[in-house]
C-alpha cells in the first residue's frame, strides 16, 4: 500500500524539500497531492501502475511504458500521486505528470502533461497544492494538457488553443 512519509516524498518541484502538500480547507482535507522524487519512483509504481498504463494507452504512441518510468526516474517528468487515508492507511486516488519548461521570455512555466485516477471529485481539488508548488518553484503560470471533459473541473482555467494532430506513419 502506498505509504507517503515527508522522507520519502516531496511537494517541492526540486528534490531537497520534503513535506507533503494538502489544505485543511479542501473539500476531502485527508487528501494529500506527493511529489515522488525520481529515485522513489519504482517504489510507488505497483501502486499506480494501472493509471499509468492508462495513460500509455491513451497517448497514442507518444509514450512507451518503460520510457515514461526512465524519465521518472531521471526528472525529465516529476511524478505526483494523491492519496486519500481511508482510516487504513493512505491509498493512491490519482496521478499526474509534470514538468516545467522556461519559455522564450524566461519565465516558468509548471506543465501537467497528464492527470488520471478514480473518484475525481475527492482529489480534484488538489490542483491548487500543485499551483502552490508550482509559486514556490517560480512559476508564473501552469499549463495542463487534458481531454476536453476537464474544462468542466478546470473553471479557473482558460483554453487557450486546440491541438491537432495526425500520424505520419
Amino acid at each position: 500500500m502506498f505509504q507517503p512519509s515527508t522522507e520519502e516524498v516531496s511537494s517541492s518541484p526540486t528534490p531537497t524539500a520534503a513535506s507533503p502538500t494538502g489544505h485543511s480547507g479542501s473539500p476531502s482535507s485527508a487528501a494529500k497531492l506527493v511529489r515522488v522524487p525520481g529515485n522513489l519512483v519504482d517504489k510507488v509504481e505497483p501502486d499506480v501502475r494501472h493509471w499509468l498504463r492508462g495513460v500509455v494507452e491513451r497517448m497514442d504512441g507518444r509514450y512507451t511504458y518503460d520510457g515514461m518510468l526512465a524519465h521518472m526516474r531521471d526528472g525529465t517528468v516529476i511524478l505526483w500521486v494523491a492519496g486519500i487515508n481511508d482510516g487504513h492507511g493512505v491509498k493512491p486516488c490519482a496521478v499526474m505528470g509534470t514538468d516545467i519548461a522556461k519559455t522564450p521570455s524566461g519565465d516558468l512555466t509548471g506543465r501537467v502533461l497528464f492527470m488520471t485516477g478514480a473518484d475525481r471529485a475527492k482529489w480534484v481539488h488538489l490542483i491548487s497544492d500543485y499551483e502552490d508548488a508550482m509559486r514556490a518553484a517560480g512559476c508564473t503560470r501552469i499549463e495542463i494538457t487534458a481531454r476536453k471533459g476537464w474544462a468542466r473541473e478546470l473553471k479557473d482555467y482558460t483554453m487557450t488553443h486546440v491541438l491537432f494532430e495526425k500520424a505520419l506513419i
